[in-house]
């Protein structure tokens, strides 16, 4: 399999990739198509809304004898420009962000500028982007008759579904669902951080292998503890937040027949990892080879591994291992505790003595001793036994937290994104409801003069916003519910989606466009009537 491929497609199924990082790059980048979408039906809304000022400009074209092909090629024209001067703003603000997404993620990318197939990529980019936006609004304006211009007969009525107002509805639901989707990640990630792990990882560290300290383990181990920095010391096959190895070799009396045998997971220890971890014993012992030599041969099964094997009284059982023809004797039974990350069901485990390999030392630092003051004593002991290598010492729970690193940033950026959807969606709305309010000034004087409020003005001019934003939850809250529980399936540990998060997402939604479309709407309450009225 090409390593080249490792990063962004690590799953597979049945021998067959499936995918991996990869579905983070697809959902950005379907999150950035939205965003996109939603920035082009801003240009398409506020450029058929107007249509009143360029009507004029229209009709005297068609009469001096321009076509339709012609108009439709010069708002497209203009619709270009836009884009090209919004793709060098674009370009602006990538260098000035890059550095602060590098930091978030941990990357170095940067702008490839010496590569022709870049800009060429770009250049496409920008004209999609031109002729997304800007067909709509050319065939729309290029349409009007020049009789109906001149009197005054082009507009439209107020159509129920009229384009316009499918397109607030449609943009909308895209930022309605993404501020679902943001609240589901962030309560989820919540959610798997809280979960208890099962042992204690605070002031416990863990140091590979390396140089003599496998040969020296036992002086080490010792000198730690009468030293008094080490509460408790003990060597394992690898460290505790690791996954541990996997068999299917073990055998045991009363084992069902299965096709396909039983994925274990296997870890090992001399002794003491119970206390040194800060585990809990369901049943029986720790596993502790210097009070009980034949403790070699002794395991300790996981609350999940006595439910697979079906064992009702567990201490005592034999299992055997056919390819090391070792017979072990099950000594205890330990309270299930994460295997791997927090969000995968736990598997069956079992951690044998000590007739395994050992390539880890966990410590457990002793409670009178500052951090930085333990560490500087199990260097000088380390350092002692071991001078060829530096003490290169883990933290359980700092290394702990990278689990959550890849979902952090994903909830990160998906409140970023839900945020960026939002403005661009209220800097459309804003216009919209400007040009709305200018078109209506007369309708507003009349109602003034008849006695009308300006507060009830204020929420006539509002209300045809806020029925759009409503439908518009209608929409995208199914949709993000779907999509939401589709990427809530690949945790074992997961939330419920609860209908509190549509009633937030809902009320936010609708708040702020309330608040975006009221500073146009009071405006035009309180111009007085007799300038709107002068005219007439």
């Amino acid at each position: 399999y090409p390593l080249s491929k490792w990063h962004l497609y690590s799953e597979f199924d049945n021998g067959v990739p499936s995918g991996g990082r990869i579905e983070t790059v697809r959902l950005f980048g379907l999150i950035a198509g939205f965003i996109l979408l939603i920035a082009c039906i801003n240009f398409m809304n506020l450029s058929t809304a107007r249509s009143e000022r360029r009507a004029k400009e229209v009709g005297i074209r068609k009469v001096a004898g321009a076509g339709r092909g012609l108009l439709v090629g010069q708002f497209i024209t203009e619709a270009f420009v836009l884009a090209c001067i919004a793709g060098v703003l674009a370009f602006l603000v990538v260098e000035l962000v890059l550095p602060y997404f590098n930091q978030l993620f941990q990357a170095k990318l940067s702008v490839p500028l010496a590569s022709a197939g870049f800009w060429l990529c770009v250049a496409g980019f920008i004209m999609f982007t031109s002729l997304l936006a800007g067909s709509y609004p050319a065939f729309y304006l290029s349409a009007f008759k020049p009789a109906s211009i001149f009197r005054k007969q082009f507009r439209k009525s107020h159509h129920v579904f009229a384009p316009r107002k499918v397109l607030v509805v449609l943009q909308f639901s895209f930022a309605i669902v993404l501020i679902i989707s943001t609240l589901v990640v962030r309560s989820q990630l919540r959610y798997i951080e809280d979960r208890s792990v099962g042992y204690d990882m605070k002031d416990l560290i863990y140091v590979n292998f390396a140089g003599d300290i496998g040969k020296n383990y036992g002086v080490i181990r010792e000198e730690l503890l009468s030293s008094g920095v080490a509460e408790s010391v003990t060597k394992t096959w690898e460290p505790i937040d690791y996954g541990g190895g996997r068999t299917w070799a073990l055998r045991w009396q009363g084992e069902e027949p299965k096709d396909t045998p039983t994925d274990i997971r296997l870890f090992s220890e001399d002794q003491g990892l119970m206390k040194t971890a800060g585990m809990k014993l369901v049943a029986g012992r720790d596993i502790d080879i210097y009070h009980y030599p034949t403790d070699s041969l002794a395991m300790l099964l996981n609350e999940t591994a006595v439910k697979t094997m079906g064992f009702q009284n567990p201490i005592g059982q034999i299992i055997r291992d056919p390819y090391s023809k070792r017979a072990w004797h099950v000594v205890g039974v330990v309270k299930d505790y994460v295997v791997d990350v927090p969000w995968e069901k736990t598997p069956p485990v079992v951690i044998e003595g000590p007739a395994s390999d050992f390539r880890s030392l966990a410590i457990r630092f002793a409670a009178g001793f500052a951090t930085a003051q333990g560490l500087a004593q199990a260097e000088r002991i380390f350092k002692k036994y071991n001078p060829a290598y530096p003490f290169d010492y883990t933290f359980v729970d700092r290394e702990f937290a990278t689990n959550f690193d890849d979902n952090r940033r994903t909830g990160e950026m998906m409140g970023i994104f839900a945020s960026l959807a939002i403005f661009i969606s209220c800097l459309g709305l804003f216009g919209l409801s400007a040009f709305v309010a200018e078109s209506r000034v007369k309708e507003v004087g009349v109602r003034k003069v008849l006695g009308a409020s300006a507060p009830g003005i204020a929420r006539l001019l509002s209300m045809d916003f806020v029925r759009l934003v409503v439908v518009a939850m209608v929409i995208g809250a199914p949709v993000a519910w779907y999509a939401m529980n589709r990427w809530l399936a690949d945790y074992a540990y997961r939330i419920s989606i609860g209908w509190g998060v549509f009633v937030f997402a809902g009320l936010l939604a609708v708040a702020i466009a309330v608040v975006t479309v009221s500073f146009q709407a009071v405006s035009a309450a309180m111009v007085n009537p007799v300038r709107s009225l002068r005219s007439e």
